[in-house]
């Protein structure tokens, strides 16, 4: 239950697995079986107060997003035995699973009554409530293979490949009508209401365009690794891979298609004074195309803005990786990352536009071509120490420092400063106690110490042109007790 009143997030789940080997000779038969299903229920009230005190509700744009999933997934390996000149798996791999999802939005902000023609056939004062709902099958057929060809002992060549054909099926509903606090549809228009709302002003009504759909994939991938000497290993690869097209389910009726990508990496792994410090170096670069984007746009008839899914012509993603650990000492630990990314559009000819080229421009879209991708600092990173120590014979102690940086990045793919997340550093603190063997630890947690303010998500708020922002926590202090039995 969150400060601002009825808002709230509930998840409830369950996930189980279990796996099973059988030995085949010099094989290994590997069955892995998997569960899962969630049921999840968010409500979000705060935002916009009403200017409109007739209407007396607690916010202009209540929100709720009910979420069922349930999904079932076999894999069956079959292994060779290690060490021979090739050395060889091959799988089959099958899921399915179903989504049944929605969102319930209230239109209490303005009078939208008054919008919807013809003049009256909504009564005056009332919260308009809309729902859209969808439901998604789908089923995931693999087949795959990989073979390690020990040319020495020291080079190794590994191959790849995998088959995937996804068919998916979705299907749209919608409800419209008078709402609740939250969002939802309490009483249901009338005909002649709900058509004129859908057709006019509100969330449009019917099915997707396009209800199924299979893709199709062969992805083969291969891998050079060679021991320069018995600390350190140098490796080149090239990989390919796709995601399945699909649907937005909720506001909007879009269909996407399927995204692919073509990956190379090289880099050097190493370990130093008797592996108290390790050192790994990558450099890559990806292609994607038809890169799957999800951006929030601003409705040009309610000034709702709203989740739009759709296919970039082209991206690309390069940079480089270095991670550095260090054992300097009995219980003393240090590790440290630092990323440095280069994620730009290549083809995006009718990308959105910003908040104030939407406010201001009719239908306004925007080459983004040479623009930076969503969620794409150019330099992130963490450094951690550790420290670990007996108190007495009985009980030991842990002390530990975390510190994780960012650049700059947009938080919509729009390339608009006011969408932006400026850099910033967090420090988090750690300190504990434990019982021999560590059979129990009681931990004190210590998150953004210095109690830096961020946001995960930005948007335009409907009606204006603030920006909405959805923050990350504050400052916290945590007490954690645990166990192993």
């Amino acid at each position: 239950i969150t400060r601002t009143g009825s808002s709230s997030f509930e998840l409830e789940s369950v996930s189980a697995s279990l796996t099973a080997a059988f030995a085949l000779g010099d094989h290994t038969l590997t069955s892995t079986t998997g569960y899962y299903t969630h049921d999840l229920f968010r409500t979000t009230v705060g935002g916009a107060l009403l200017p409109f005190p007739t209407l007396n509700t607690p916010s202009g744009l209540p929100l709720s997003q009910p979420e069922d999933f349930n999904s079932f997934s076999q894999e069956l390996r079959l292994e060779s035995g290690a060490g021979g000149l090739i050395e060889y798996m091959v799988g089959l791999y099958y899921d399915r699973s179903n989504l049944e999802g929605g969102v319930n939005l209230g239109f209490y902000f303005a009078p939208f009554w008054a919008l919807v023609p013809p003049a009256g056939v909504i009564p005056a004062n009332s919260l308009i409530a809309q729902e859209v709902n969808g439901d998604q099958d789908q089923a995931n057929r693999s087949v795959f293979g990989a073979v390690t060809i020990n040319v020495t002992d020291d080079l190794r060549i590994n191959g790849g490949a995998r088959y995937s054909s996804i068919r998916k099926e979705a299907h749209r509903t919608t409800r419209a009508g008078f709402g609740d606090d939250i969002g939802q549809v309490a009483e249901d228009f009338s005909l002649a209401q709900f058509t004129a709302w859908t057709t006019t002003v509100g969330r449009p009504d019917g099915d997707y365009p396009v209800t199924e759909f299979t893709d199709d994939k062969f992805m083969p991938s291969v891998n050079v690794q060679y021991d320069v000497t018995d600390d350190v290993m140098a490796f080149v690869s090239y990989s390919t891979g796709f995601k399945a097209g699909g649907w937005s389910i909720g506001q909007s009726q879009d269909v996407f298609g399927p995204e692919t990508v073509k990956s190379y990496e090289g880099g050097v792994k190493a370990s130093w004074f008797d592996n108290r410090l390790t050192t790994n170096l990558s450099v890559y670069s990806a292609t994607y195309d038809d890169l799957q984007v999800s951006t929030t746009v601003i409705d040009p008839i309610t000034g709702i803005f709203r989740g739009v899914i759709g296919n970039v012509g082209r991206s690309r993603s390069r940079g480089v990786d270095l991670e550095i650990g260090a054992n300097p000492a009995d219980g003393v630990s240090f590790f440290a990352n630092v990323g440095y990314l280069d994620a730009e559009f290549l083809e995006y000819p009718n990308g959105p536009c910003t908040i104030l080229g939407s406010r201001t421009i009719p239908d306004c879209v925007q080459d983004l071509a040479g623009a930076r991708n969503s969620y794409s600092p150019e330099w992130s990173g963490s450094v951690n120490g550790n420290y670990e120590f007996e108190l007495t014979p009985n009980i030991g102690a842990e002390l530990g420092a975390w510190v994780y940086f960012t650049s700059e990045y947009f938080q919509q793919a729009n390339a608009d400063p006011l969408t932006a997340q400026p850099g910033y550093a967090k420090l988090d603190l750690r300190a504990a106690i434990s019982g021999p063997d560590d059979r129990w630890e009681l931990a004190v947690i210590a998150k953004n110490i210095t109690d830096r303010t961020t946001g995960s998500y930005r948007a335009a708020m409907p009606g204006s042109g603030a920006v909405s922002v959805r923050l990350d926590r504050p400052r916290s202090v945590g007490v954690q007790l645990s166990t192993k039995f």
